[in-house]
């Protein structure tokens, strides 16, 4: 009668196949325990960066006469000084900046007496699903506190550029027509930059890396545009 009891080459391979499993096992633990440990890790300091750019605002006052940009991370990405040399710009965009965080950092952002304020902000608010009714409410408020701290200063305000998400082309446009709604209100100037960026109901992707960033062509298409503004005795695109 044969012996049913599995032979030493065969229990041998069954041994090195637990092992194997149990180290395969034990590695994507350890994977897994690390990108674990690196997310919570960048958790605890990703809320803290509108209150170290305010900071950071706070500690460095641009002079009297200052062109002052404000806004989100199209305009902190963007490298005015490089772009604009010889022009007093000071750059004051904070990533993921809405119209109410900008509001909220006017006092400190401006200095005393700016030639120009120049405002780019808006598409996080519709990123955040903020309707444009309110979109409407906050650019009015923002707007109202530049005319309180600074009632000399001209005002530009951009239009809110395309992205790559054709659904929110639809409120893009009604928050542009807003944009330029206020400014005659107001009775501030308003940069075009809309159908400059935009193919077909999407920003244009030789201007963009990720649909919604601008690459180095995008930024040459905007200074571009707002180089006449930057250079003219009064903001008059």
């Amino acid at each position: 009668m044969p012996d049913p009891r599995p032979g030493p080459s065969r229990r041998s391979f069954r041994i090195l196949l637990a092992l194997f499993v149990a180290l395969l096992a034990a590695n994507a633990g350890y994977l897994a325990l690390r990108m674990w440990r690196a997310n919570e890790g960048m958790h605890r300091f990703s809320g803290d960066r509108q209150a170290a750019r305010t900071e950071l605002f706070r500690r460095l006052p641009p002079d009297s006469g200052a062109i002052i940009l404000l806004g989100d991370s199209h305009l902190e990405h963007f490298p005015l000084g490089e772009v604009f040399p010889g022009l007093p710009v000071v750059n004051r965009g904070v990533s993921a900046s809405t119209l109410r965080d900008v509001a909220d950092r006017v006092r400190i952002s401006c200095g005393p007496a700016p030639a120009l304020i120049v405002v780019h902000a808006g598409i996080n608010d519709l990123f955040k699903h903020r309707p444009v009714e309110r979109f409407e409410a906050d650019l009015a408020a923002l707007l109202d506190t530049l005319r309180t701290v600074h009632p000399r200063a001209p005002v530009l305000l951009d239009e809110l550029l395309p992205t790559a998400d054709r659904g929110m082309d639809g409120e893009v446009r009604r928050c542009n027509a807003v944009i330029h709604r206020l400014a005659g209100r107001y009775g501030v100037a308003v940069l075009p930059l809309y159908a400059a960026f935009e193919q077909r109901g999407t920003i244009d992707p030789t201007l963009t890396y990720d649909g919604v960033h601008l690459n180095a062509e995008g930024y040459d298409r905007w200074a571009a545009l707002l180089r006449p503004v930057l250079t003219a005795p009064t903001p008059d695109p």
